[in-house]
């Protein structure tokens, strides 16, 4: 590895592996994109994810001030339907409905599940040369 790599590499391997935030050049997409930081918030459920894999699907874990419990979630609720989380992570304005059992009453909370705004690096086009894709 190292000879394929050289000794910052090889550095730059083992601090990503200890948890080091590895951010590519902007132009390691090539002379048509640049690199930019935009601030986006964090996708954060509001209240333990595990909830969402158990037999139950109880509600626990809800984090105090969050979206979820600003739209009235609360710890105990009964969550009744799926929702697909992989697209829903990458729209920063998606919405997650819930139908929730409460009392032995059903009804919907809809809410943003997002948290704190973090930065985060994207590639943007640029104009390239002519004749360069």
């Amino acid at each position: 590895m190292r000879a394929d790599l050289g000794e910052e590499g090889v550095d730059g391997f083992r601090d990503m592996l200890n948890g080091a935030v590895v951010v590519p050049p902007s132009d390691a997409f090539g002379p048509c994109f640049t690199r930019t930081v935009a601030e986006l918030r964090r996708f954060d459920l509001g209240f333990d994810p595990a909830v969402l894999v158990s037999q139950d699907r109880i509600v626990r874990g809800l984090k105090q001030g969050s979206e979820a419990e600003r739209a009235g979630l609360r710890n105990g609720d009964r969550i009744m339907n799926r929702f697909p989380q992989d697209a829903m992570q990458a729209d920063q304005s998606a919405t997650l409905t819930l139908r929730i059992e409460r009392g032995g009453r059903e009804r919907e909370i809809t809410y943003l599940p997002r948290g704190v705004a973090v930065p985060a690096y994207q590639w943007a086009a640029r104009p390239c040369g002519a004749g360069k894709r």
